[in-house]
């Protein structure tokens, strides 16, 4: 009888550990998504595929949040030089301006921009998701 009672008290922190949890609601969620007839399959694929990002930690927000402002705000730099000159700036007005010593350093500095937004908008879909199928 104690032995069952200890046995009983395993399975229910098993039953109730975050990783079980985490895992029904996962299951539950794909099979609310699978028997629905209003939620396309491409949909319920998408669902599944923003779950194979991984998380971003606190310290990699900033780091990709750094990147993208970097990245929009070399955007911005050829937009404000093409109303200075009324004109595409060159590629070395555009270095200049930015501080980088070639158009292939500038070139990565935006698509590294691009990419860490990429990654924080399917990390924010991620939550999103998550916290629809509460």
């Amino acid at each position: 009888s104690l032995r069952m009672v200890a046995s009983r008290r395993q399975v229910s922190r098993m039953v109730r550990s975050k990783s079980a949890k985490l895992k029904r609601r996962q299951v539950n969620s794909e099979a609310m998504y699978r028997k629905s007839a209003s939620v396309p399959d491409s949909l319920v694929d998408y669902a599944q595929e923003i779950h194979s990002v991984s998380r971003v930690t606190p310290k990699e927000e900033i780091e990709l949040g750094t990147k993208t402002q970097e990245a929009i705000r070399l955007q911005r730099m050829y937009e404000d030089l093409q109303a200075k000159y009324g004109r595409d700036p060159t590629d070395d007005e555009w270095c200049a301006e930015a501080g980088k010593i070639n158009m292939e350093a500038l070139r990565q500095a935006i698509d590294d921009g691009i990419e860490a937004k990429n990654q924080l908008v399917a990390s924010n879909l991620r939550m999103v998701q998550r916290v629809v199928n509460l």
